[in-house]
């Protein structure tokens, strides 16, 4: 005896399907299973065979076989399971085909589902009863959210069940993991999403045993967590903000006048230059300081920068004393200073760097300066001064797109209309100035649409320029004086600091929300 299961006439008029790819499980841990599978062309009548493969799959194993349907109009599939010789009951529950069609890129288009072509084989097997364990997931998760599920037996409810979590994402925990069901067999658990966590495709598994048998339930969600960390200078603290709500979840205190601030997303660390000589470094999983580098002097707001892939900190010192006119640079990994890079030799004229922004993909470090350059420290070759800029102004922030290659420089205009300007990362020359308003001065973009946001201080806006013609496209106005800016890709929006945190939609170029944190808050970063 055996079981036939049928895809019945598959339409591929349009020849979107490339191949299909016919897999059978079995879950018999004991026996293997005897199987056949058969594809005809339905586009001509009568149907014709044009393929079949018989094949055992042993037990707890799965096989495939792809077959090409690119030039076929019309398919089907049948896929014949042998009941001779083995327990009904256990073939029949144990071993599963499944169909899946790709177009002809190789990617997936759908599951097509199977039918079992002659039910009345099936009518006289006693199946044995199986638990159903289902999980719920909503579309998106950010950085926490309840989730729930139930478990029943032959459609009884089943308390007292502990359901277990995994996901096959790091950072992702759940909170309680097991849970246990309640009376109405019910269960409920928080999927913890650890910042920073770009948006991600999850799969989490809920599984438990119930009346002795494992069952699984298996869903697909994106989670996504990041954090928006704000330095408050006169209330000496920073304010950490939910991205996700646009709400303050907590204030880290115990550091003294913070102006810049920046983030490693790869080892979860923040670090915030305060009181002109100290680098307070923060665990973004406990907001807590622990640890405090004497590093920098007089650390401006735009002059803090990370190289992720070196996990080295760079400090742009703006101060008086020895270490002003230079560049610092600190191992994320011992929290210790292994270099000192001198900006300017001028001592009648020092340099005063108060700018900094990493070419991560080619090593290099750009460091703007009071005295209207940019030098181009490398990496590479022991953070040596290999070119500098002369872009005028007063030049503050700064910001890379490593895509392009393209430097823009926000230079002040003491107090003018004055102009942002492109450095072509490969010369080293200054390749175009735009005007913007007035004393332009922090600098963020986004790389995958090509478009860069400046501050302008002055003249309480924002400017919006196309990276692909340098022109200004847009500006939003804010009535108040704007200083650090940032942008996330993820969530498509630009925030702004100035008495507030202003979240600004990128697409409309309206501000949405406005967040309450510290006392003058100046500097901002994401993780």
């Amino acid at each position: 005896m055996s079981i036939i299961f049928t895809t019945g006439p598959i339409d591929n008029t349009n020849l979107d399907l490339g191949n299909v790819e016919v897999r059978v499980r079995n879950t018999d841990p004991s026996n293997s299973a005897s199987v056949s599978v058969r594809f005809l062309d339905e586009s001509s009548s009568p149907e014709s065979l044009i393929d079949s493969d018989s094949f055992m799959v042993d037990a707890s194993r799965t096989e495939s076989e792809l077959y090409s349907v690119a030039a076929l109009s019309s398919f089907l599939i049948e896929v014949e399971v042998n009941l001779e010789n083995r327990s009904d009951i256990i073939t029949t529950s144990a071993v599963h085909p499944t169909v899946t069609a790709f177009n002809g890129s190789s990617e997936f288009v759908q599951f097509i589902r199977l039918m079992v072509s002659s039910p009345e084989v099936l009518q006289d097997i006693d199946y044995p009863v199986t638990p159903q364990l289902n999980l719920f997931l909503p579309d998106f998760i950010k950085c926490k959210r309840p989730i729930s599920g139930d478990v029943s037996l032959n459609g009884v409810p089943q308390a007292g069940v502990d359901v277990s979590f995994m996901s096959n994402t790091s950072g992702v925990s759940f909170m309680p993991n097991p849970s246990t069901t309640d009376m109405n067999g019910d269960y409920v658990t928080t999927v913890v999403v650890t910042p920073s966590k770009p948006t991600t495709e999850t799969s989490i598994t809920a599984s438990a045993t119930v009346d002795g048998q494992n069952v699984q339930s298996v869903g697909i969600t994106e989670v996504l967590c990041l954090l928006l960390y704000v330095t408050n200078s006169e209330s000496n603290d920073v304010s950490v903000i939910d991205a996700s709500t646009n709400m303050v979840i907590d204030t880290i205190t115990g550091i003294t006048n913070p102006t810049g601030i920046a983030a490693n997303t790869e080892t979860g660390l923040v670090y915030v230059a305060n009181n002109d000589f100290f680098l307070s470094v923060i665990d973004a999983t406990t907001n807590l300081i622990i640890n405090t580098i004497t590093a920098g002097d007089g650390v401006f707001i735009f002059g803090i920068a990370v190289n992720e892939s070196e996990n080295l900190i760079y400090l742009a010192n703006t101060g008086t004393n020895v270490i002003g006119n230079t560049v610092t640079v600190v191992d994320g990994t011992s929290n210790l200073i292994i270099d000192t890079v001198t900006v300017s030799d001028n001592v009648i004229e020092p340099a005063e760097p108060n700018g900094i922004a990493v070419d991560q993909q080619r090593n290099l470090i750009y460091v703007t300066s009071t005295i209207g350059i940019v030098s181009v420290i490398d990496g590479d070759i022991g953070f040596v001064i290999t070119a500098t800029v002369t872009v005028g102004g007063t030049p503050l922030g700064i910001a890379v797109n490593e895509s392009t290659n393209k430097i823009y420089v926000g230079t002040d205009g003491l107090f003018e209309s004055g102009p942002v300007a492109v450095i072509d990362g490969a010369s080293f020359v200054v390749i175009a100035t735009i005007s913007a308003g007035i004393s332009p001065t922090g600098v963020a973009l986004n790389e995958d649409s090509n478009i860069v946001y400046v501050t302008n201080l002055l003249s309480d806006n924002v400017s919006v320029i196309d990276g692909n013609l340098d022109v200004v496209t847009a500006t939003i106005f804010i009535s108040d004086t704007l200083g650090d800016i940032t942008f996330s890709e993820d969530l498509n929006n630009i925030y702004v600091v100035n008495s507030f945190v202003y979240v600004i939609d990128a697409d409309t170029n309206m501000v949405t929300t406005t967040i309450s944190v510290g006392d003058n808050p100046i500097g901002v970063t994401f993780l």
